[in-house]
């Protein structure tokens, strides 16, 4: 094999970056909801899954983070040069448009 390497990293994010700019990720509407509310603490990968999920089925799902931001992992554990912050915000900003509510709990320490 005399050929360059493949980063596959970089053909995923191509094909995605373009399925966001041509329209092809969109946010999934629910067509009916269930009645019943559901929370989810903690906004990292397995959080915002889970309520990516139980919205589709239609529940009202709330995502509580005590981070000053959503993400969780994504946006504390993983250096930018693995996963950028901004490839995090549009899929966030795609789960609200979805109709989840994502809520940050900002705790007061008292010394």
């Amino acid at each position: 094999m005399n050929n360059p390497s493949v980063t596959i990293k970089n053909i995923e994010q191509a094909i995605v970056d373009r399925g966001f700019t041509e329209g092809w990720i969109a946010p999934h509407k629910v067509s009916h909801r269930t009645g019943k509310k559901v929370a989810v603490v903690g906004s990292g990968p397995a959080g915002l899954a889970t309520a990516e999920e139980l919205n589709k089925l239609g529940h009202s799902v709330t995502v509580f983070e005590r981070a000053d931001r959503i993400g969780g992992l994504l946006m504390y554990g993983i250096p930018n040069m693995k996963l950028g912050k901004e490839v995090v915000n549009r899929r966030v900003n795609l789960l609200k448009a979805s109709g989840l509510n994502l809520s940050l709990m900002l705790m007061l320490v008292k010394i």
